[in-house]
């Protein structure tokens, strides 16, 4: 009778481990994400690059080649060309005094009372005040055919010139002629069938020829080269 009663003893002890070894597991298989939850919280967020602002271009070239281009849309009697280098509210002071606008200019090239068969910026100077300001000091030499007639121009030419946007462009513009502007006969200084003409660059067009009477002239008469 105590043989039974033994195994009963050993078999629920045997039964006792299976279920405490059966526990551990599941506790040690339930454990395991989360060490791998804590591992995985552990790793540091890499820093984002911030692109580098792209430099801004030298504005000098670029003014001087605005200037050339200037002579070059007056020698070919481009008005088109001229409305992108002269801003909307271009002002200019010409050879007479006269201010002269945007629209005059473009309508005395359309209907042909400024027109130039050639044109030499010469000596270009540029200085840059800031990002969006620059001042150009040059020689204008040209030959100035406006309503049939033919007369050279010499004049040292003041222009202004503004940032807009992207693309810069001249908003004030004065010439004043190197040789004094012959009125009436004589003048002393001026040289023989050169002047900037009744308002030389940008202006009426009405170019000044030979003049009659006697004309003293002084020094080389022509621009520095």
């Amino acid at each position: 009778m105590k043989t039974p009663a033994l195994v009963i003893c050993i078999g629920l002890l045997l039964s006792g481990c299976l279920t405490g070894r059966s526990g551990n597991g599941g506790a040690n298989r339930g454990s395991g994400p989360q060490s791998n939850g804590s591992g995985g919280g552990s790793q540091t967020s890499q820093p984002v690059d911030t692109p580098t602002p792209a430099a801004t271009p030298d504005p000098l070239p670029v003014i001087q080649k605005l200037a050339m281009d200037l002579g070059t849309a007056l020698a070919q009697g481009n008005a088109d060309q001229l409305e992108n280098i002269l801003s909307d509210g271009y002002l200019h002071t010409n050879d007479n005094g006269q201010l002269v606008t945007k629209v005059d200019i473009i309508a005395g090239v359309r209907d042909g009372s400024v027109k130039f068969t050639s044109v030499n910026i010469q000596e270009v100077n540029v200085r840059v005040y800031g990002d969006n300001v620059a001042v150009v000091n040059a020689i204008f030499v040209g030959t100035n055919a406006a309503n049939g007639s033919r007369s050279n121009v010499e004049d040292r030419v003041t222009l202004v010139a503004d940032r807009e946007g992207d693309a810069w462009r001249f908003v004030s513009g004065q010439t004043t002629p190197m040789h004094p502007i012959p009125q009436n006969g004589n003048t002393k200084g001026s040289t023989s069938g050169t002047s900037g003409g009744q308002g030389g660059i940008m202006g009426s067009g009405q170019g000044n020829g030979s003049q009659s009477g006697s004309t003293q002239q002084s020094g080389s008469g022509g621009p520095t080269q």
